[in-house]
């Protein structure tokens, strides 16, 4: 069975450098909350129900009235994955969104299309995984390390793997690679070593032969993996970039955790077969 999290502009958008200290209002039937757009989807004639991901409140659906008019000011507040400070008036099935500030455009940023899939196979999994109206910090901040990531120069697709594996990390299914997942024995190095998708993680001689759906992974793929796992200003090597095996095997272990394959995924797919992007 999937495991599932149980926990845990006024005129143009622009970036901006500050972040707010502080979202003090909580007055009665209003409140205010920082988010990140993850989806959407329209209501009627005029209306859109967005999910987004808040640092304060974790995944919520709000509604939007009137967004998908013309002359309508949040439409352009609201674009997927923008961070904006949303105020909120508390309704009796959603929240309605009376206003919106945004804080970061990371939609302008992610506008090629390698980044945009990255971005959509992201939000998928954080949709998946994230139960409404439970708060996870290291979530929030880990979708907005990957935006930020999406925009500098390293190649987009190639970013997935490590978003996902901390992912895993932050709902406490991360995959076990320092002894076997099964009996706890720690593990000695080796040339190469079983990896169990239903175990979740690294197997050893013993346990092996009992494992239906093992992997062989070399040496280079285990530490490929343990450095796409660790988190950022670890004593040990970090990195972004996984080999192929390795994202592969990653893949299996979020269909393993949260279900369905992502839409997304499709296009991120075809992207990822493509030559590298050169520079102009």
């Amino acid at each position: 069975m999937p495991k599932r999290l149980l926990c845990q502009p006024r005129g143009k958008a622009t970036v901006e450098t500050e972040r707010p200290s502080s979202i003090p209002m909580s007055r009665g039937r209003t409140s205010r909350v920082l988010g990140i757009v993850l989806k959407m989807r329209n209501l009627g004639e005029a209306d859109r129900i967005y999910t987004i991901l808040t640092q304060e409140r974790g995944k919520i659906d709000v509604l939007a009235k009137g967004v998908r008019r013309g002359r309508n000011l949040l439409s352009g507040r609201l674009e997927f994955m923008h961070e904006s400070l949303l105020e909120l008036h508390h309704g009796n099935k959603l929240d309605v969104i009376t206003a919106a500030d945004v804080q970061v455009n990371h939609f302008s940023l992610i506008v090629i299309p390698e980044a945009f899939a990255t971005a959509a196979v992201a939000a998928e999994y954080l949709d998946s995984c994230c139960e409404r109206e439970q708060p996870v910090p290291e979530v929030f901040e880990l979708l907005r390390g990957l935006l930020q990531a999406l925009a500098g120069p390293h190649d987009p697709v190639t970013m997935l793997p490590r978003f996902s594996l901390r992912l895993l990390s932050a709902i406490g299914v991360a995959p076990e690679t320092a002894a076997c997942v099964e009996c706890g024995e720690i593990l000695a190095p080796e040339p190469a070593y079983v990896f169990s998708i239903a175990e979740g993680g690294v197997l050893c001689g013993a346990c092996q032969e009992q494992a239906g759906d093992a992997l062989l992974l070399s040496s280079i793929d285990m530490e490929n993996l343990r450095a796409l796992a660790r988190p950022l200003g670890s004593a040990l090597p970090v990195t972004w970039r996984a080999r192929h095996s390795v994202a592969r095997l990653v893949e299996r272990l979020m269909l393993h955790h949260l279900g369905p394959r992502p839409r997304a995924r499709l296009a991120f797919e075809m992207l990822r077969s493509l030559p590298p992007r050169v520079a102009s």
